[in-house]
C-alpha cells in the first residue's frame, strides 16, 4: 500500500484589480514573419468556394500602426450564398471564469460583420452563440460577447467574422476574465472537497494514516485563507497552478481511497489483506490503468441483471498491490441455476485497452476529465495481458442471455491464472428476469458505417468481402443499421444486402442522397421538373435511376416506410427554395418517401419557408433540440431526428448508454452521428494488433474533433475491435426497445380500458424524470440512477408479463 504525501505551502495572497488577459497581436501591431502583408499570430479561414482577401492594414485602423482587414468577395457562382471569412485566434480558459472578449470593428456594405466565439463544451459551444455585430458602412464602434466556460472546456476560439460580402476591419481586441473576483469561490470548492476527504482521516478505522491527515489539514488551512480572501501578493498563474496541485492531490486520495476501502472489504470477508485486488465494476463507468479515481469496487460477487435476449455486461477489475502480475489468462464458466444452465460460450471476455490521449479535444457535452494519458476504449480480444502493481486493469464480460432462458439467478466461477502467482477466482452472478427483450427493432438509427471509404485506408489489401462481412455482422448483432451518409458505402450496398439487413431487423433504409449543395433551379432560375441525378448513383440513366430501381422492389417487400432520402446536409436559408422543389418532386414520384436533412432549419418547418412540407424529416443537433418546434413539427407529420458531431472519449462513459435514454425523453424518432468508423491519423496506418493493453492507435486522428468522434469500432487485424462507448450504446438501445415495448403494452390497455393498475404502473417505469435525464445536455453521471430506473422498468415488465398471463 502506498502513501500520499505533498509538500503544501502556504498560500498568503493578494490579488491585484483585474486586468485584461494577455494577447499575442490584439491590435495587428506584427507583422507575420512569413508574409508581410498579414498580422502575425492569426489564423483564417474562408468557407468552401469563398473566396476572400485578408490583410494587416495600415491605412485604416482605430489605433496604433494597423487593424485586421477583411475583403469577402463571396462565391463566384453563389453571389447572395452566406459564405464565410474570419480571423480567428484561441484562448486558453480556467474552469470557472468569465470571458469578455470585445473589438472595435468598422465596415463596409457589410450585411453582419463582428465577432463569435465557439467553445469546447456545451455552455457555448453552439453556432451562431454567442456573437455581436454590426453591419452597413458603419464607423469604429465597439462589440463584445461573455461566455463563461465549464469544466469541459479548455480553450475557446474567437472569430472576427464577415459571413457575406463587404468589408471589415478589426482593431484593439480585449480579453478580460473575472478571475480575481470570483477566486474565493474557487478555491471554496477545493475548501469542500478537502473537508469530504478529511472524514476518510477520521473513525475507528480510517482509510487514511495520520501522515495523510496532515497533509491534508496543511492544504485545508491554506485553501481556507484563500477561499476567505486572504490574499497577499499572488499573481493569477501562482494561484491557478495551487489550485491545480490541490485538485492532483485530491483525485490521487480518491483513487487510493478506493482501493484501500476495497481492500478493507477483503479483509473483513477473508481476514487478510489481498496480495491481488480482484472487483467489479459497472459497465458505464471508467477503470484508468493509473492517476485517475478508480470507480466503486465491489469485491464479493459481480453481479449482472438481464432479460431473455440481451446482452449485458459488468467490468472485472485487476489490481497487484504487491508485486507485477505477468501473462494472465482469463476464464468464465458455465452459468448455472437452479432449474437452467447458460454456457460459457455466451459469455465474451475482452480485455479493456487503452489509448493516450495527449491533448483534451474539443466538446458540446460535459466531459470526464481534462486528464491527459491513458484513457480506457477499446475492447481488446482475449489474451493473455501483465498488469503492473498498482495499476488498475479491467476485463469487458458480456453475458448474451439465451431467449429460452429459465429466470431465475445464474452463477459461475471467474478464473484469473498469472503465470507468476497462483490461480485466483471470484465470482459471477447474472440473474435474468421474466422478460424477454423485442426481437422488432425500435430505436432508429444512422451511425453511418464508411465500408468501402476507410476500409481500403486502414486494411489495404486485407480489406476483402469476408473482412467487410464482419463488420457487418457485428453492427447487425448491436442493432446498429448498416448505411449512411458516405457515398462510398451508397455505391457498395446492393438493394440485396439491404434486403437481408431488413430481415435481420435493420429498420431504417437509406436508399438515396442528394449533394449538400444540389441545387433545384435551372440558370434562369426556373425549378426542375425531375429529380436530379446523384452523384452516388453509379446506374446508367438519367434522374434517380437508383431509387426507381429500389423503390418498388421495397414496397413488393413491405419495406418502403423504412426508407428515406437524404440531402442538403447542415446548409442553410439560400437552399431552402431549393429544398422545397426536391421535397414537392419527390412527393409526386414517391408518395410517403421522406427526405431527411441534418442541420437544416431549427424551427423543424414551423416558422421557415419549408412550411407545410410533411415528408421532411428535421434533424437538429442535439443541444438545439427545440421540443414546442419538434413536437409541432410532428404533430403537423414530420419526423424529427437528433444528431451529434461531438461524442468522443473523454465524455462521462454513461453518455453512450444514455442517448436511447434521451432519445426516448425527448420524444425524437431517432439518432444519426455522421461516421462511426473514422480510421484517420498520421499514426494510424494499420489495423490494430489487438495484443497491447497500451495500443498503438492514436485517438487523435486527423485532428478533425478530437478525441475520437465518430470512431466507435477499431479496425482489429482479424476484425472488428468494439469500444466501451458502442457496447454502452448498444446496451441503450436495448433499453430503449424495452421502453418502446413497455410503452406498447400502456398503449393496448389504455384501448381496452382493461387493468388501469397495471397500466399506472407501467406509465411510472417509463416516466423518465429530469433528474436522471432532461435533455441532451444535462443528464445524471451516476450509474446508480440509471440502474435504479432500469430495475423499475423490468420489474413493471416482469408484472406486466405474470398479469397479462392471466
Amino acid at each position: 500500500m502506498r502513501f500520499i504525501i505533498y509538500a503544501v505551502f502556504g498560500i498568503c495572497v493578494s490579488v491585484s484589480s483585474a486586468v485584461p488577459v494577455s494577447l499575442a497581436n490584439p491590435g495587428a501591431e506584427t507583422v507575420s514573419p512569413t508574409d508581410p502583408e498579414m498580422p502575425a499570430d492569426m489564423s483564417t479561414y474562408t468557407s468552401p468556394g469563398g473566396r476572400a482577401v485578408f490583410s494587416r492594414d495600415t491605412a485604416v485602423r482605430r489605433s496604433g500602426a494597423a487593424s485586421f482587414h477583411i475583403n469577402n468577395l463571396g462565391h463566384p457562382e453563389q453571389p447572395d450564398s452566406g459564405h464565410s471569412a474570419l480571423f480567428e485566434f484561441t484562448i486558453t480558459t480556467v474552469q470557472g471564469l468569465t470571458y469578455e472578449v470585445s473589438a472595435f470593428v468598422k465596415t463596409k456594405a457589410a450585411s453582419e460583420a463582428g465577432l463569435q466565439i465557439r467553445g469546447t463544451a456545451s455552455a457555448f459551444d453552439i453556432p451562431g452563440q454567442p456573437r455581436e455585430t454590426i453591419s452597413g458602412d458603419s464607423d469604429w464602434t465597439r462589440v463584445s460577447v461573455s461566455v463563461s466556460p465549464t469544466e469541459a472546456d479548455t480553450s475557446f476560439r474567437v472569430f472576427m467574422f464577415l459571413p457575406g460580402r463587404g468589408e471589415a476591419w478589426f482593431d484593439d481586441i480585449e480579453v478580460n476574465d473575472n478571475f480575481e473576483t470570483i477566486v474565493g469561490a474557487m478555491f471554496g470548492d477545493l475548501q469542500a472537497r478537502l473537508l469530504e476527504l478529511r472524514e476518510h482521516a477520521i473513525g475507528p478505522d480510517p482509510l487514511l494514516s495520520a501522515g495523510e491527515r496532515k497533509t491534508i489539514e496543511a492544504a485545508l488551512a491554506d485553501v481556507d485563507r484563500v477561499a476567505t480572501g486572504d490574499f497577499l501578493g499572488m499573481g493569477r498563474d501562482e494561484l491557478q497552478g495551487r489550485r491545480e496541485s490541490v485538485d492532483t492531490m485530491l483525485r490521487e486520495f480518491d483513487r487510493e481511497i478506493s482501493i484501500r476501502g476495497a481492500v478493507a472489504a477483503v479483509r473483513r470477508q477473508t481476514g487478510s489483506d489481498p496480495d491481488v485486488l480482484l472487483g467489479f465494476a459497472r459497465s458505464t463507468e471508467r477503470v484508468f490503468l493509473r492517476d485517475q479515481p478508480l470507480p466503486p469496487l465491489a469485491t464479493a460477487v459481480g453481479q449482472i441483471l438481464a432479460v431473455r435476449g440481451e446482452r449485458e455486461a459488468i467490468q472485472l477489475v485487476i489490481l497487484p498491490l504487491t508485486e507485477d502480475l505477468t501473462d494472465i489468462k482469463i476464464s468464465v464458466g458455465e452459468l448455472r441455476s437452479d432449474n437452467g444452465v447458460i454456457s460459457e460460450s455466451a459469455v465474451s471476455i475482452n480485455p479493456v485497452g487503452s489509448v493516450q490521449i495527449k491533448q483534451p479535444g474539443s466538446n458540446f457535452y460535459p466531459v470526464e476529465s481534462a486528464y491527459v494519458g491513458w484513457w480506457p476504449d477499446p475492447l481488446l480480444p482475449n489474451f493473455s495481458f501483465d498488469v503492473a502493481r498498482g495499476e488498475a486493469q479491467a476485463v469487458w464480460l458480456a453475458v448474451r442471455i439465451p431467449r429460452d432462458a429459465v429466470p431465475g439467478t445464474y452463477r459461475g466461477r471467474i478464473a484469473v491464472r498469472p503465470s507468476n502467482a497462483d490461480e485466483m477466482e471470484t465470482k459471477l452472478e447474472v440473474t435474468v428476469a421474466d422478460v424477454e427483450l423485442p426481437e422488432r427493432w425500435h430505436f432508429r438509427n444512422l451511425l453511418c458505417f464508411d465500408d468501402d471509404g476507410y476500409g481500403p485506408l486502414i486494411y489495404k489489401d486485407a480489406w476483402t468481402d469476408a473482412m467487410r462481412r464482419k463488420f457487418i455482422d457485428f453492427l447487425l448483432d448491436r442493432r446498429i443499421n448498416i448505411g449512411g451518409l458516405s457515398g462510398q458505402s451508397q455505391k457498395r450496398i446492393t438493394l440485396d444486402e439491404m434486403m437481408e439487413f431488413s430481415a435481420r431487423g435493420q429498420n431504417v433504409i437509406f436508399a438515396y442522397q442528394f449533394w449538400g449543395e444540389q441545387r433545384m433551379h435551372d440558370a434562369d432560375g426556373k425549378p426542375f421538373t425531375e429529380l436530379p441525378k446523384s452523384n452516388n448513383d453509379t446506374m446508367p440513366g438519367t434522374g434517380p435511376v437508383k431509387l426507381r430501381e429500389w423503390i418498388p422492389k421495397l414496397k413488393a417487400a413491405g419495406l418502403y416506410d423504412r426508407a428515406l432520402v437524404y440531402g442538403w446536409d447542415e446548409r442553410g436559408p439560400e437552399f431552402y427554395p431549393d429544398i422545397r422543389v426536391a421535397a414537392e418532386l419527390l412527393s409526386h414520384e414517391f408518395p410517403g418517401l421522406p427526405l431527411m436533412m441534418a442541420g437544416v432549419d431549427g424551427s423543424c418547418g414551423t416558422n421557415s419557408t419549408l412550411a407545410g412540407l410533411d415528408n421532411i424529416i428535421y434533424m437538429p443537433l442535439m443541444p438545439y433540440w427545440d421540443p414546442v418546434a419538434a413536437q409541432q413539427a410532428q404533430a403537423n407529420g414530420n419526423e424529427v431526428w437528433w444528431y451529434t458531431i461531438y461524442w468522443t472519449i473523454e465524455h462521462h462513459l454513461i453518455r453512450s448508454r444514455l442517448i436511447p435514454w434521451q432519445t426516448y425523453k425527448v420524444g425524437a424518432d431517432g439518432f444519426l452521428i455522421w461516421a462511426m468508423n473514422r480510421w484517420t491519423g498520421e499514426r494510424n496506418k494499420a489495423p490494430l494488433s489487438g495484443k497491447q493493453i497500451r495500443t498503438e492507435w492514436d485517438p487523435l486522428l486527423d485532428g478533425s474533433i478530437p478525441n475520437s468522434t465518430a470512431m466507435y469500432v477499431y479496425p482489429g487485424a482479424d476484425g472488428p475491435i468494439s469500444s466501451l462507448r458502442l457496447e454502452n450504446f448498444a446496451d441503450g438501445i436495448e433499453d430503449y426497445d424495452l421502453l418502446q415495448a413497455a410503452k406498447a403494452i400502456v398503449a393496448a390497455l389504455e384501448q381496452t380500458g382493461k387493468d388501469p393498475e397495471l397500466a399506472r404502473l407501467l406509465r411510472h417505469a417509463i416516466a423518465i424524470d429530469d433528474g436522471f435525464v432532461r435533455n441532451a445536455l444535462e443528464y445524471s453521471v451516476d450509474p446508480v440512477v440509471l440502474a435504479a430506473h432500469r430495475q423499475h422498468l423490468i420489474d413493471a415488465l416482469v408484472v406486466a408479463r405474470r398479469e397479462l398471463k392471466k
